[in-house]
């Protein structure tokens, strides 16, 4: 492994710290993490592996750690609890998620800085990083289209993001009429039973990008309809994959490619499952 990976020094805060077991364990997931796309070869099949992603099996990291496979598969769970991780298991392997990758692996330029951190937020292995533009431009619409770069950039001052993260957690969430909405516009993607903090937590930053509780409704409802309507996102590509409710909360562009239609039928051939922007669209 080549390259390097930053480490804040507020991991000395975190609960892994004293553990010398775990903390090794961690700081292994994070530097085999994938710092760029790739494609990763599983017995006769090629995989699609994205940014601040693994793909292993519990018995190749338990053979790397020298432990058995129901300790990686425990200290998986714990770490997923946290909101560290998520993880899904396949057949032959386990994807791991590696939460707010880009928070802490993403090069800073001149014009950027790291805001001060939130001392209960518990989505990574510290505390979340918020990158703050010192220029002060105009806020972009989110919902606007500029010559095909869509983007959705919360433009915050060093003075004003601690108050925009209180207005995240103060604002209700609408999790009851967010779960309905999607039950009854995507019957083709599985029911949404419980909302479980981890969600609860993305959710909110979704529905801050979007405007608010009530904006954000409206614009759910849009995007739910365009899933249903979408062949490429119900399984219908190259790899047969399927998108999720996770998979629209976890950043914040999933769903702005969602409702900006680049998953719209009409943009891809059934036929042939290609694309006229295949690296857009495998950028998921």
């Amino acid at each position: 492994m080549e390259g390097w990976i930053r480490i804040q020094r507020t991991i000395t805060e975190h609960w892994i710290w004293n553990d010398p077991v775990k903390l090794k364990w961690w700081l292994d997931l994070l530097m085999l993490a994938n710092y760029s796309e790739t494609k990763v070869n599983v017995g006769l099949q090629i995989y699609e592996c994205g940014r601040g992603e693994v793909i292993s099996s519990l018995g190749g990291l338990a053979k790397r750690w020298g432990v058995t496979k129901d300790r990686v598969r425990n200290f998986l769970v714990l770490l997923e609890k946290d909101a560290m991780i998520s993880h899904e298991s396949y057949t032959k392997f386990t994807r791991i998620t590696i939460c707010n990758y880009d928070s802490y692996q993403t090069d800073l330029h001149d014009n950027q800085t790291i805001a001060k951190r939130s001392p209960n937020d518990c989505q990574t292995i510290a505390k979340r990083s918020i990158y703050i533009k010192e220029k002060k431009n105009i806020k972009e619409n989110p919902l606007s289209k500029d010559k095909g770069q869509k983007k959705v950039d919360e433009q915050l001052s060093p003075s004003n993001s601690a108050e925009f993260e209180a207005s995240i957690q103060r604002e209700k969430l609408p999790s009851k009429e967010i779960k309905d909405i999607w039950n009854e516009c995507c019957p083709s993607f599985p029911k949404l039973l419980t909302i479980s903090e981890n969600r609860k937590n993305k959710m909110r930053n979704r529905i801050a990008e979007m405007g608010g509780a009530e904006k954000a409704l409206e614009i759910l409802k849009g995007i739910f309809q365009k899933m249903e309507s979408s062949a490429f996102l119900k399984g219908d590509n190259k790899r047969g994959w399927k998108a999720s409710f996770d998979w629209l909360f976890e950043n914040d562009k999933n769903w702005v490619k969602v409702w900006e239609g680049n998953y719209d039928s009409n943009n891809h051939s059934s036929g042939s499952k290609q694309s006229s922007d295949v690296n857009d669209i495998w950028n998921i």
